[in-house]
Order: C-alpha cells, then sequence, then structure tokens
C-alpha cells in the first residue's frame, strides 16, 4: 500500500516589490549613515585633514572694505581691536562660528578674506579665535586655533609642531610663530610654493586671543604679517 504525503503548505503571499528593505540592505545602509555621521564630526575634531572640505572659506563673504578698518573682538567680557587692511571682507561671527562653539573645540570670534577675481578661493584669510577662564589655554588654545585655521584654509595638519615663542604683541608680553603649508588657500591648484601660515597670542586678564593669518605668497605675507600685529589694539577699538 502506498504511503501518502502530507499535504503541502501553503505559500505565504508575495510582497509587493519596495515596500519594505531587505533586512541586509537596511543594515548597510544603516552603516552608510554612521559612516557619514562620523564624517561629519571630524570636521571639527581637534585636529584638521588635509582632505576636510574648508566652510568658511567658500561661503558667500560680506561687501569688501574700502579702507583699513578696526574691527570690535570681544569673548567672555574680554576685548581686542583688530585693524582689518582694505580689500578684506570680514564676518563677525562668522556664519559657522556657533556651531564650533557648541562642539567645545574652538571660538572661531572673526573671519576675514582677501577675493581675487577670477580666483574662488581667498589670496589671504586672518582668523581670530578667543578663549575665556575655564576654556583652552597656553598651548591646548594655540594649537587648537592653528588647526581650525589649517582646516578653514585647506591646508595639512601634518608637518611642524605648532609653536610660538615669547614676544611683544599689542604691548602685551605674548607669542608669535609661523610654518609654511603646501595646500592652505591652493589646494584646488597646488604648487611649488608653501602657503606661510602666522600666529600671534595675546594674552589678557582672563584668557587669551590667538590672531592667525595664512597668505598664498610670501609678498602678501611680509606685508600683512607687518600691518596686522601692529593694529592690534588690547582693550577694543
Amino acid at each position: 500500500m502506498t504511503p501518502r504525503r502530507p499535504p503541502a503548505r501553503p505559500r505565504p503571499p508575495r510582497r509587493a516589490p519596495g515596500r519594505r528593505p531587505h533586512r541586509a540592505a537596511a543594515g548597510v545602509l544603516a552603516g552608510l549613515a554612521a559612516v557619514a555621521a562620523l564624517a561629519g564630526c571630524q570636521g571639527d575634531g581637534d585636529t584638521a585633514s588635509a582632505t576636510d572640505t574648508p566652510t568658511a572659506s567658500t561661503s558667500a563673504s560680506p561687501p569688501a572694505l574700502t579702507s583699513a578698518e578696526c574691527v570690535p573682538i570681544e569673548h567672555e567680557g574680554q576685548r581686542l581691536g583688530v585693524t582689518v587692511p582694505a580689500g578684506f571682507s570680514v564676518a563677525t561671527p562668522p556664519v559657522d562660528a556657533a556651531e564650533r562653539a557648541k562642539a567645545g573645540h574652538v571660538n572661531l570670534l572673526s573671519l576675514a578674506q582677501l577675493a581675487e577675481s577670477g580666483r574662488r578661493l581667498p589670496t589671504a584669510m586672518i582668523a581670530v579665535y578667543g578663549y575665556g577662564r575655564g576654556e583652552a589655554e597656553g598651548q591646548r588654545a594655540l594649537e587648537l586655533s592653528v588647526l581650525n585655521l589649517k582646516g578653514l584654509t585647506g591646508g595639512s595638519s601634518s608637518g611642524n609642531p605648532i609653536r610660538a615663542t615669547p614676544a611683544t604683541v599689542a604691548g602685551a608680553e605674548g607669542s608669535a610663530g609661523g610654518d609654511g603649508d603646501p595646500r592652505a588657500l591652493d589646494y584646488n591648484a597646488p604648487d611649488a610654493v608653501d602657503s606661510p601660515l602666522r600666529w600671534w597670542t595675546v594674552p589678557t586678564d582672563d584668557g587669551v586671543f590667538v590672531v592667525t593669518l595664512a597668505t598664498t605668497t610670501p609678498e602678501l605675507d611680509r606685508q600683512y604679517a607687518t600691518e596686522l600685529p601692529a593694529g592690534l589694539k588690547p582693550g577694543g577699538c
């Protein structure tokens, strides 16, 4: 006698295509989202990368100054006047300053850029940072500021250590330093000439200001590296 086969189980109905993603695909999408989130956070970290996409340097700028102008900078009750040369556009504070401060890394207070016709990137950039009581100080404040400047200009985080030697800046016992960067303000059209970088620290009663400068040529560096520190005014304009 031939044994009977068990009745076949009914097949589940087919799902309509595109209604619900496959579990594996959902996992891939979640992984990509996590990577994207991490990549977004790295741009505001303590170190800058040569592959970071600058934000402030490519954003819309206010009108350029027709003559040199003292720009008042203030942070946590500290005041500094910064004389910005003619031709620069100035944003005080920059458009993304709140996001950077919220992240707890740097206090970017003012950003000035010198545009050149037919060139997408500025040929010079002045960035001013400030730190008050309970915030970064000393070498830490300097490193955060200079690394942020390199990120803004598309520069490289590698190279020589960020150092400054004692110097009289704006009548105060501060410090000054500098370096060359192969990519700063030239990352989309690199050449054989390093872009000069400069920085000065101006101590206050409750903190410190860090004034930084990036230029594309030695000629611009010689001009603004003399004008900028000479035009700093502790206490404001």
